[in-house]
């Protein structure tokens, strides 16, 4: 059997919804959560542009500083080239100062030299002597020493208008080396 009650109810239903309160709570979060994301992305944002700010800042003192450097290592290169160049010049004074030590042991007491030139191993010299005699001397001493090749006379010239016979004026050339 089936009934049916169409009586009113005894106490009237109260109908609590709660979709609105949650839709309601559940925006008010959302706005909440927005507003925060937004404040740390500001905040973000602040710091990372005093980061680009300090970052550009190094960038343009290590650049300075790379300029410095690149003076510094023109400075050096340069320095290292004057260095070759005064050992190569000193390893040259030595052989000029052999080839002029070698020179005048040799050189008699009535001779005296006026000029000295040298091109490599090439030897030019000239001078003055009391006689030929002494020229002759010089030049035989040049080749028994054994230092000096290919010695020749290349001019001699003497004043006979002197008494009782001027200087000898003389120009030899020869080689130096084994």
């Amino acid at each position: 059997m089936i009934r049916i009650n169409l009586a009113p109810p005894a106490e009237p239903r109260r109908c609590w919804r709660p979709v609105p309160l949650a839709a309601a709570a559940a925006s008010i979060a959302a706005i909440v959560a927005l507003v925060w994301w937004y404040a740390a992305l500001v905040r973000s944002e602040g710091r990372l542009a005093q980061e680009v700010a300090s970052l550009d800042r190094e960038v343009v003192a290590l650049r300075e500083a790379l300029g410095r450097d690149q003076t510094s290592r023109d400075a050096v290169i340069d320095l290292g080239r004057r260095t070759a160049l005064i050992q190569q010049l000193a390893s040259g004074r030595d052989v000029a100062l052999g080839v002029l030590d070698s020179l005048l042991d040799l050189v008699p007491s009535d001779l005296w030299l006026t000029a000295l030139e040298g091109r490599g191993v090439e030897l030019r010299a000239a001078g003055s002597a009391h006689s030929a005699r002494a020229v002759a001397d010089f030049m035989a001493s040049l080749r028994s020493s054994g230092a000096f090749k290919d010695v020749e006379i290349v001019a001699a010239r003497q004043d006979l208008g002197k008494a009782p016979t001027g200087p000898v004026s003389f120009e030899i050339t020869c080689r130096f080396g084994p």
